[in-house]
């Protein structure tokens, strides 16, 4: 039920040894040099906190294991602190796994020793090989056209319409294939939507 109080949009305070920055120090740095961390707190949402097992289900030492997802950003160390406040008794995190991020499951990735015994064409197959252009970088898409591609892959810039951002932006630069080219920046020409992107990092 305490679990279940924390589902939903929720404010959190992120911890002091976190690697958040303020003035171009991370709060741990702070923390370590017996600075105090700034008291902010942000938005995050938590979709799922749940316990794995049956409820009261306590493995040594008082450990519960619990499945959560969340947004971006979220501090489960925080999390685990803030329900241990709520029953009264403290509690911190012991161990963290990521299972998903996204699209991207653990369940489609292979161990080491896996991938060490695979052959160059396993290895770059699905489903634990993915395409650059299925990674969801967190800039807008410009399509290219052939002639535009080819200038992309040698490093010049080109001009193109609709983009909309403002100076210095990135942008994800795709091929007439929807292959991944490059990520770019933008430098807008006039006010009719025009600007000049020039690639920044070339991948294919």
């Amino acid at each position: 039920e305490a679990m279940k109080r924390f589902e939903g949009t929720i404010e959190q305070k992120p911890p002091p040894y976190s690697a958040k920055k303020v003035q171009g120090m991370k709060y741990y740095e702070l923390a370590r040099k017996g600075e105090e961390v700034p008291d902010e707190s942000k938005e995050v949402t938590v979709y799922e906190f749940s316990p794995i097992g049956e409820p009261g289900d306590f493995g040594p030492e008082g450990r519960i294991r619990f499945r959560l997802a969340c947004s971006s950003g979220t501090y489960i160390r925080s999390v685990a602190n803030d329900l241990g406040t709520a029953l009264g008794c403290g509690a911190h995190l012991d161990s963290l796994r990521r299972t998903r991020i996204g699209a991207f499951s653990v369940s489609d990735a292979a161990s080491l020793e896996a991938f060490e015994g695979m052959s160059a064409e396993e290895r770059l197959s699905a489903p634990h090989a993915v395409p650059l252009a299925r990674v969801p970088f967190p800039f807008p898409r410009v399509q290219l056209a052939s002639l535009e591609a080819w200038k992309i892959r040698r490093g010049q810039a080109v001009p193109a319409r609709g983009v909309e951002a403002r100076e210095g932006d990135w942008v994800t630069l795709i091929g007439p294939t929807n292959d991944m080219l490059a990520l770019g920046q933008v430098n807008p020409i006039g006010d009719r939507g025009v600007a000049l992107i020039k690639p920044r990092i070339v991948l294919g």
